[in-house]
């Protein structure tokens, strides 16, 4: 994954973790651990946030299907991190899932804990990288 593809997976994260109107401190370690892995900091995090792109446009511009899958499976993780099934999240997810090129099989939602270690290792990794 790219730098480009790490903002616009950012974005599309933020956009899940505030669609409940709450985000609660696993979301916001999990979007710092992006800024960590692109390298930047809240301000320019911020300024990615004003491009105003949607999940479905930020999907569409990744550079690879494993780019598009990750996208999906950290939109997952920050679903649910907060334990709770907002059906708005779901149905957002479901939607860029089905946007992309190769959309992914989704495990049941009492599994997607595995996607948030999933996606904290990855941009773990990423930043060491």
């Amino acid at each position: 994954m790219n730098k480009t593809d790490l903002e616009n997976i950012f974005i599309a994260a933020f956009n899940v973790a505030r669609a409940d109107r709450e985000v609660v401190e696993l979301e916001r370690e999990i979007l710092a651990l992006f800024l960590d892995a692109m390298g930047v900091d809240e301000m320019r995090g911020a300024e990615l946030l004003d491009r105003n792109l949607s999940p479905q446009d930020a999907a569409g511009g990744l550079s690879s299907p494993e780019a598009q899958s990750f996208m999906v499976k950290t939109m997952c993780a920050l679903a649910f991190s907060d334990g709770v099934r907002a059906q708005n999240e779901i149905d957002l997810i479901f939607s860029v899932n089905q946007s992309i090129n190769q959309p992914i099989e989704l495990r049941p939602w009492e599994e997607w804990e595995a996607y948030i270690l999933e996606v904290m290792h990855t941009l773990r990794e990423h930043k060491a990288a």
